[in-house]
């Protein structure tokens, strides 16, 4: 039925999920979209996952795996990228799982008007995390900072190979991670959203970027935020981006500070706090919009007036709130 339309190249990466990876790669061999090209690439696993892998490549003709040393998920998902030869590319967690008809509804939206971005909304499983806000909103024929904050997300979508690679998408990938697709979107011609969960997102395993205590995280993160505010910039990306890209720089740079704070380091907290103070964080109308949609009115004084004040007060509220 769907041997002659577009190819799709979804891309794994696998590290140590024999515990849920038979229910991830059944998720997509059993596609209702039959052109698809399943890519595992696994990253040095020490469990049983390269021997189902390889089990499954021996059962499906349309599954390629990849054997590589430990090199992170980041690397995993280039060695992929490299390799994939679909006209869309579509990327999983091997943590995760899809349901049947994910790629064939994403498919029928793309072709239909030739898009070059589709993606759909999302399910948490096995259920809702009530602190945990969905990344995902309709499209409704504008690209504005709110429709970017809400999906940059990759693994519920599909794009054009050709956009990716006209963007260099390669190196902005190893540059800013996850959230190069941001860019992708404002680069996107024309993008379609389905308001239907079709991907399904596990939760409620440990998580780097749910770790409070992982500081080292919070400071990598940081880092690429200014990194991409500063390609923003020298790439001269309108002024709207320019600001809304170094907005979530700080933004992160003020988690940062509380992540100092929690974790009793007052070095961290300071040199946070000292970047916020110098780029009038609280007090800059170009920021007043973006702090008014992340926090509520009694969150943003408490921030302002409390934690921009205090390491001590800061540590105390941090540790009652988590």
């Amino acid at each position: 039925m769907t041997k002659n339309m577009p190819k799709v190249s979804v891309i794994i990466p696998v590290y140590n999920a024999e515990r849920y990876l038979e229910e991830c790669l059944d998720s997509v061999v059993n596609q209702t979209y039959s052109n698809i090209e399943i890519i595992c690439v696994n990253d040095g696993s020490t469990d049983n996952s390269s021997k189902i892998l390889k089990n499954y490549a021996k059962k499906y003709k349309n599954i390629k795996v990849i054997e590589q040393e430990n090199r992170g998920v980041v690397q995993a998902r280039i060695v992929g990228y490299r390799i994939a030869t679909g006209d869309y590319i579509g990327w999983m967690d091997n943590d995760d799982f899809i349901e049947p008809t994910m790629y064939e509804e994403l498919m029928k939206n793309a072709i239909t008007k030739n898009y070059d971005v589709v993606s759909c909304n999302y399910n948490f499983y096995p259920k809702e995390v009530s602190n945990k806000e969905k990344w995902f909103k309709e499209y409704k024929g504008v690209v504005d900072w709110d429709f970017i904050s809400k999906n940059t997300l990759q693994w519920n979508k599909i794009v054009k190979k050709e956009l990716l690679e006209k963007i260099g998408f390669e190196d902005l990938y190893l540059s800013f991670g996850e959230g190069c697709y941001s860019l992708v979107l404002i680069n996107a011609k024309s993008i379609a959203t389905i308001n239907k969960c079709l991907y399904n997102y596990r939760v409620g395993h440990s998580s780097l970027s749910t770790n409070f205590h992982n500081i080292d995280w919070y400071k990598a993160t940081a880092i690429r935020a200014l990194k991409k505010a500063e390609y923003v910039r020298e790439k001269k990306y309108a002024d709207q981006w320019q600001d809304f890209f170094y907005y979530v720089y700080l933004r992160y740079v003020l988690i940062l500070m509380l992540v100092g704070s929690f974790n009793k380091n007052k070095i961290i907290y300071d040199r946070a706090k000292s970047i916020l103070k110098k780029e009038d964080l609280f007090y800059s109308k170009k920021y007043v919009h973006y702090l008014n949609s992340d926090f509520s009115k009694f969150k943003l004084l408490v921030l302002k007036y409390l934690c921009m004040n205090s390491y001590n007060l800061t540590s105390i509220i941090i540790k009652a709130v988590l």
